[in-house]
């Protein structure tokens, strides 16, 4: 009846005819190897990523996760260089780990991203909050109480940034 899910599913959410409200913000997140000279800055932007290689989903797997990684390349000026199209996010971590070679976009509650070999920067003036869905024909009185549980959260214009976690 209810799905907790990143806010780039927004779209498929509507073309199914789910109902949603975001009550989460964070900026994306990019994991990348500890050799990777970028792993040296304290901080990252998204311009900072133009060469590098992506390790995604497959646009067979997840279509808007993919769609997410080229909309918001695009709107730093680049084209994703994809790298590896993977099937889930533990296999794209496992395969960064063994090459040392790409970088991840998630958001920071990615469970995989706090391996020691593993970098992660937050992203400032993005966002990959949190979203909640359901479909209105299941939004029974218990479901709504539910839903007042998880607070309402506007898309800022930009979020702040922070530092590495190494």
């Amino acid at each position: 009846d209810l799905i907790v899910t990143g806010i780039y599913e927004r779209r498929s959410l509507e073309r199914l005819g789910a109902q949603y409200k975001v009550y989460m913000n964070l900026p994306e997140t990019v994991i990348m190897h500890q050799t990777n000279p970028l792993a040296q800055r304290q901080n990252i932007m998204m311009d900072d990523l133009k060469d590098e290689e992506f390790i995604v989903l497959s646009p067979t797997d997840n279509a808007s996760y993919f769609e997410r990684v080229y909309l918001l390349c695009s709107k730093y000026g680049f084209r994703p260089n994809i790298s590896l199209f993977m099937p889930n996010f533990g296999s794209m971590v496992v395969n960064l780990l063994q090459t040392k070679r790409g970088v991840i976009l998630t958001n920071p509650l990615f469970s995989y991203a706090h391996h020691p070999d593993l970098c992660t920067f937050e992203i400032t003036g993005t966002n990959a909050g949190m979203l909640i869905a359901w479909k209105p024909e299941n939004a029974s009185k218990y479901l709504l109480k539910l839903l007042a549980l998880f607070p309402d959260s506007e898309e800022p214009e930009t979020l702040p940034n922070s530092p590495a976690l190494c």
